[in-house]
């Protein structure tokens, strides 16, 4: 079992194995129904564990490629190498791949959308209640931030699932024109 990792901040990454087919197993914490697939993409953070199935002929090596989506990128500098390339080694004495995998289409991966829960929990009840949260991201101060509303550090506290039923939405650490949903 192979644990892949997203740790890019903007970028989607596409994975392949060459020659080798791959079982999802798992997204995100949660195991899924196995899927096979060639080609899997994941966004900014996401985790998936996929199992490698193997050759029986070790008369070779296999090259794997890691490739940021160029589309995620509203420019780039010619110098940045979106992909990253290891190896499945079957035999050390034998030379490593002198080409890695390519992708015809970064609309080919499969798509995770599909994958069904193992635990065939059924899905929570209708949504009842829309809570619109308007994100940005901004430069503030000489720092990255958050902005809620086209204003920055509002609220001043992090919003969590839920809150006690002692919290008062009048409460003074909240600013008045962003009251808390208190869920039931």
């Amino acid at each position: 079992m192979v644990r892949i990792i997203n740790v890019s901040a903007i970028a989607a990454f596409l994975v392949t194995f060459d020659q080798h087919e791959m079982t999802i197993i798992e997204v995100d914490g949660v195991y899924t129904k196995a899927q096979k697939t060639n080609l899997i993409s994941l966004s900014a953070g996401q985790r998936m564990s996929v199992l490698i199935h193997t050759k029986s002929d070790t008369s070779k090596n296999f090259a794997f490629v890691g490739a940021m989506d160029p589309a995620m990128f509203d420019s780039r500098p010619p110098s940045l190498d979106l992909n990253a390339t290891g190896y499945l080694v079957y035999d050390d004495t034998k030379p490593l791949p002198l080409e890695a995998p390519t992708f015809t289409s970064y609309d080919a991966a499969f798509d995770d959308f599909g994958l069904v829960p193992n635990d065939n929990l059924a899905l929570l009840e209708p949504v009842n209640h829309q809570i619109v949260f308007n994100v940005n991201s901004g430069h503030y101060f000489n720092q990255n931030r958050c902005v809620y509303e086209s204003r920055p550090n509002l609220p001043k506290h992090p919003l969590t699932h839920s809150c006690p039923d002692t919290l008062s939405t009048t409460s003074p650490t909240w600013s008045p024109k962003y009251p808390p949903y208190i869920q039931p």
